[in-house]
């Protein structure tokens, strides 16, 4: 479980202040996970900010990847890195073609159940794991496939649909395409079947 504490002031920049002031933080040790605005007929204007610290967080992470480690029966070691919106973890373990699974699929199931376990928690962060850099490596093969996709539209001037992806996959192409001057990309069709088109742009 994760300990969430409150500060009530006259502003938020206040609540800010007593809280890195009474709890000892700086402004990237915490995370804000609600803030209320309460006032009264004869009461003065009060902001309640409800907040957890960063390092509950990860200790929360820590003991979770433990709990999936004795289950599973794997060595697994665990490093984050924080980005400006989520938590990169990069996991090591004895055996990390288990630990990753068939297309990422081990890997990928224990990121969406810490996820949801966060979201329970009402904590505002999103988490991004890796096993020995699989993600990236995968996503750079990615990008290059969509590249090449992208150069033979432009070449041909034909539309092409991609295969159903999902929402991750979907944002790399919409944001590679966008530095296209020629091409649009396009979402069509709903979940689960949602790909994208991408369409060429006469200038």
């Amino acid at each position: 479980m994760i300990t969430s504490y409150k500060v009530e002031e006259k502003t938020k920049e206040l609540a800010l202040e007593k809280i890195m002031k009474d709890f000892n933080l700086s402004e990237k040790d915490f995370y804000i996970i609600e803030e209320k605005t309460s006032s009264g007929l004869f009461k003065n204007k009060k902001i309640e900010l409800e907040f957890v610290k960063k390092e509950d967080i990860l200790s929360y992470i820590q003991k979770y990847i433990n709990t999936f480690s004795e289950k599973v029966n794997l060595d697994i070691t665990m490093k984050v890195l924080e980005k400006e919106n989520y938590l990169s973890i990069e996991l090591k373990s004895s055996n990390n073609s288990l630990l990753i699974g068939k297309d990422g699929k081990n890997m990928n199931s224990l990121q969406h159940m810490i996820q949801q376990s966060l979201k329970k928690l009402n904590i505002p962060i999103k988490v991004f794991i890796d096993v020995e850099d699989y993600k990236y490596k995968k996503d750079k093969r990615f990008e290059q496939e969509i590249k090449k996709i992208a150069q033979e539209v432009i070449h041909t001037k034909i539309d092409v649909n991609l295969d159903p992806m999902n929402a991750y996959d979907r944002r790399i192409v919409h944001t590679i395409i966008g530095q296209f001057e020629n091409l649009k990309s396009i979402s069509m069709e709903e979940e689960p079947n949602r790909y994208i088109q991408i369409h060429y742009v006469e200038k």
